[in-house]
């Protein structure tokens, strides 16, 4: 009876190595297994580890130094010869991190981001597959007393990953100028005129409401009148 390899068709796969935050400057990249960027190796993480942002390297940022305000991506690192072992590694880049010597194969497998005081923002993760949740413990304001009367652009990348085609929820906070004042978010690159809207009901008393969106690197905004307030409730994440 003759044998046949049987082919592993990876599929792209992801399997736990989820993300929390540590502590202001470290965030924990659990166990899990995953297929490589390139969809011919696997990875696999066997316990957890931690990432520390002010060192650079194996665990670590891959270049440069701890900023404010900005997204790094996690990612899971390994050494397909299987002299080093798999560890965590943080990065600007979405795609292309610098990996230490020794390394030569990685998947993005998450993101964290930073705020003004140079501190990793708190967030819950819900999900262990290759689509994962993250839930931001404060919102995190991105557009502050907006007054634009026409669709202006808010760069979504200084909060999360710079990917065309991410979903969002924001929270929006606005305070018309009279009554029956309007303030409207639509997904990036929509060629929508309208959008999701929000009705002012009497002057200066402040409108709330969620909305859920698709950042392709922008989200849009306009007011007929008034200030806009928006804050990034949660992201989905699809590695």
């Amino acid at each position: 009876m003759s044998k046949e390899q049987i082919v592993n068709l990876g599929m792209l796969y992801v399997n736990g190595l989820n993300t929390s935050i540590g502590s202001n400057t470290t965030a924990v990249l659990s166990s899990g297994q995953c297929r490589d960027s390139t969809n011919v190796f696997d990875i696999t993480l066997p316990s957890s580890v931690i990432i520390n942002f002010r060192a650079n390297g194996v665990n670590g940022l891959d270049t440069g130094t701890f900023d404010d305000s900005v997204c790094y991506n996690v990612f899971v690192i390994s050494d397909s010869s299987g002299f080093n072992s798999p560890a965590g590694l943080a990065s600007l880049s979405v795609t292309s991190p610098t990996l230490p010597s020794g390394y030569n194969i990685f998947r993005r497998v998450g993101f964290v981001t930073t705020d003004s005081s140079v501190h990793l923002i708190p967030y819950d993760q819900v999900g262990t597959g290759s689509s994962k949740r993250y839930i931001f413990d404060d919102p995190v304001q991105i557009l502050s007393s907006g007054t634009q009367t026409t669709f202006t652009a808010i760069d979504t990348r200084p909060y999360i990953p710079s990917i065309s085609g991410i979903f969002v929820q924001v929270r929006a906070s606005f305070t018309p100028a009279a009554a029956s004042n309007t303030a409207s978010v639509r997904s990036g690159s929509s060629t929508g005129t309208t959008g999701q809207t929000l009705t002012g009901q009497v002057t200066s008393v402040v409108v709330n409401g969620a909305f859920d969106l698709v950042s392709k690197l922008h989200i849009d905004y306009k007011v007929s009148a008034g200030s806009l307030n928006l804050f990034l409730n949660e992201v989905v994440d699809e590695l």
